[in-house]
């Protein structure tokens, strides 16, 4: 016995434990944030979902989500717009796990 974590949906869907309201501001500071004010941002996001232990393996489906899902147009790429790594980094940088950092 144990938990199944596989995912019977179609090719288009990420398995993922984010929330609709988690996946809402990842999008809003992928799309709508400019680089250089975005760490209040980020910092409100930590705050608020990186609380806790268990709150580690919620990293990897961050930053999942912002690999699978968000794909800046180029004309966001050519904007001061947060860029995606500045996005994948800051969730490494909240990992206190040394089992969530091999993952």
């Amino acid at each position: 016995s144990g938990i199944n974590a596989e995912c019977h949906y179609g090719r288009g869907y990420l398995c993922s434990r984010l929330t609709p309201d988690m996946e809402a501001r990842l999008s809003f500071l992928a799309t709508q944030v400019k680089f250089g004010q975005h760490q209040r941002y980020q910092t409100w996001f930590s705050r608020r979902y990186f609380i806790g232990p268990e709150s580690q393996t919620l990293v990897c489906d961050c930053i999942r989500y912002i690999c699978g899902v968000i794909h800046p147009t180029n004309e966001m790429l050519n904007s001061n717009i947060v860029p995606r790594w500045a996005l994948l980094g800051w969730p490494l940088t909240t990992i206190t796990s040394n089992v969530m950092a091999t993952q």
